[in-house]
């Protein structure tokens, strides 16, 4: 098993036995990292799937396969299929540009479209915060573990990233969405106060 990464320590993942009870406010995440061939040569589409309590991530499944389209496009069903109201993240990339609207025209699932920002470096490093103060968790046994360990502490010099970009891609839409909410929080505030001044 690899070392630590120059951007990662591993253990500050911090580990689960029990995933906690569900609420109203828990939501299930699934983000897509997409290849553009199912060649065993090209790069992996992978998938990870998060659950989201009390400002915490839960990763409870890991997937990484080569896939054609067609497959891939099966695949992103099939996996939203096994939770309930699962919201299906896919970087606007790529096979994903392709699949976004070829999905949404079919109507089993409505993905949302990631546009990524910057390099593949500084995109996982602006999230090492969240992973560093033990707020994204991970199963202490799980049959995806070793390579997903293996390609998070090879980064960014491994074969490699489809793993990572999940992700990476992930936190940064949970960052940008609480960002979202706290800036319409303080609108809501403003305005209430001009009502009533």
């Amino acid at each position: 098993m690899p070392s630590d990464s120059p951007l990662l320590r591993w253990n500050w993942f911090r580990n689960y036995d029990a995933l906690p009870t569900a609420s109203s406010t828990t939501e299930i995440w699934q983000s897509w990292d997409t290849a553009v061939t199912g060649s065993d040569y090209s790069d992996y589409s992978a998938c990870i799937t998060v659950m989201v309590h009390e400002k915490r991530f839960y990763i409870l499944d890991v997937f990484r396969a080569h896939l054609d389209y067609p497959s891939l496009r099966s695949q992103i069903v099939a996996l939203a299929r096994r939770y309930p109201n699962t919201r299906v993240l896919i970087e606007d990339k790529g096979s994903g540009s392709s699949l976004i609207p070829d999905l949404k025209r079919d109507g089993q699932v409505r993905p949302i479209a990631f546009k990524p920002e910057g390099d593949k470096i500084s995109r996982l490093v602006s999230q090492t915060a969240v992973i560093e103060r033990g707020d994204l968790l991970i199963p202490a046994n799980a049959s995806w573990l070793s390579d997903f360990r293996r390609e998070l502490m090879q980064f960014p010099e491994g074969k490699n990233d489809d793993q990572v970009d999940a992700l990476s891609q992930f936190l940064i839409h949970m960052d940008s969405r609480t960002r979202n909410k706290a800036i319409v929080m303080d609108l809501d505030e403003f305005m209430a106060r001009f009502r009533y001044s």
